[in-house]
């Protein structure tokens, strides 16, 4: 891609760009907070996908967030622990207890009953706002910049 189109495209997004990380800004005091929620996504996130492809329930619905819980529910041993989460994202031990004990009060977060931290059951609620200001940002980004 030119420069000059690149450049052009570039600027055609910083909008929405900065849009989309106000609404993470807005659900999360900090880039740490949202580190350790990805973290405990990605762990699960074939499991969700599958479950999100195969249903007959739209995406963002009580029947589907009940369908994802049932689906994490039949593999006890999904989860990570703070250790995990810890490795993966370098963030300390004591920062990531401290985010997921934040997020437990919220319902965002909770443990399985392995002790394993998982998605509580007000992720998906909590997560609504961000997840249309990312799939606006994503969908301005494959638009302008498409060959």
């Amino acid at each position: 891609m030119p420069d000059k189109k690149f450049i052009d495209s570039y600027f055609a997004i910083t909008e929405h760009f900065q849009e989309f990380l106000i609404s993470i800004k807005r659900n999360y005091q900090t880039i740490d907070h949202i580190i350790v929620i990805l973290s405990v996504i990605n762990h699960t996130k074939k499991t969700i996908n599958q479950t999100i492809q195969q249903s007959s329930h739209s995406t963002n619905t009580k029947e589907m967030d009940q369908e994802i819980a049932k689906a994490l529910a039949e593999h006890p041993d999904y989860g990570v622990t703070y250790s995990s989460i810890s490795r993966e994202t370098n963030l300390p031990r004591t920062t990531v207890r401290r985010i997921c004990d934040t997020f437990f009060k919220q319902g965002i977060l909770k443990k399985n009953s392995h002790g394993l931290i998982i998605m509580g059951d007000r992720m998906r609620e909590h997560n609504q706002n961000m997840r249309e200001e990312t799939k606006k940002f994503f969908y301005e980004v494959a638009g302008k910049f498409k060959d």
